[in-house]
């Protein structure tokens, strides 16, 4: 039996203005919703995550969830520290300065919602 899980967190530039969308699979729901609930709280609005697929409009069952925060100029920031432009995509990097950016638990948050997780049973 095959068994995939995708974890990511990505910022998002739409027009210059900047947010932050978390996209993880059912299986993460439960950590999904802590980020939304308590992580991300003061910069995400009220809603609960987003299925996807919506199995009220395609009669399909999720296979995952997302939300995104508000749009805050300020994330702009954020996104110059975090993501270089190397050949006209933006590429995510270790800033040098990262223990003063991050607690420990911060690193663990930021290891855990990057990128893809694959996994075969």
């Amino acid at each position: 039996m095959k068994n995939y899980t995708k974890i990511n967190g990505y910022y998002l530039l739409n027009l210059y203005k900047y947010f932050i969308e978390f996209t993880f699979s059912v299986q993460n729901l439960p950590y999904l919703n802590y980020l939304k609930s308590n992580v991300y709280k003061n910069i995400c609005g009220l809603t609960d995550p987003i299925p996807y697929p919506n199995p009220k409009t395609t009669g399909k069952e999720a296979t995952q969830y997302w939300f995104g925060s508000l749009t805050l100029p300020t994330l702009g920031n954020l996104h110059s520290i975090w993501y270089k432009n190397v050949e006209g995509k933006y590429v995510k990097i270790l800033p040098d300065t990262i223990e003063s950016i991050l607690t420990p638990i911060g690193i663990a948050h930021w290891i855990q919602g990057d990128g893809y997780l694959k996994f075969y049973i």
